[in-house]
């Protein structure tokens, strides 16, 4: 969906880690990406400290709220091996070590 005040595509954030962090920072800077951000959300109430207050979502339940907005998936490389080796070792009956 985007916003039809700005034409741009808004995006909702759940997780202000490292990826959060630099993701919240691309959006937010550079605005010829044609992105917004919808919300913030973190169970880390101390990554919130410092955002807008307009685009931090204390609870996730209240996310249908602000449904115009895109949650992107990601998939960390880390996630991708175990779930690869976790696959491989069911396949062989072998435990994960």
């Amino acid at each position: 969906m985007q916003s039809t005040a700005t034409n741009k595509a808004r995006i909702g954030l759940i997780g202000l880690g490292y990826l959060g962090r630099y993701v919240y920072e691309q959006i937010t800077s550079r605005p010829q990406l044609g992105l917004e951000v919808a919300f913030v959300h973190d169970l880390a109430a101390e990554r919130l400290h410092g955002l807008p207050e307009e685009v931090v979502l204390k609870d996730l339940k209240t996310f249908a709220a602000r449904s115009n907005a895109q949650i992107p998936s990601r998939v960390s490389a880390a996630r991708s091996h175990s779930t690869r080796r976790s696959r491989r070792s069911a396949a062989r009956k072998e435990p994960l070590v």
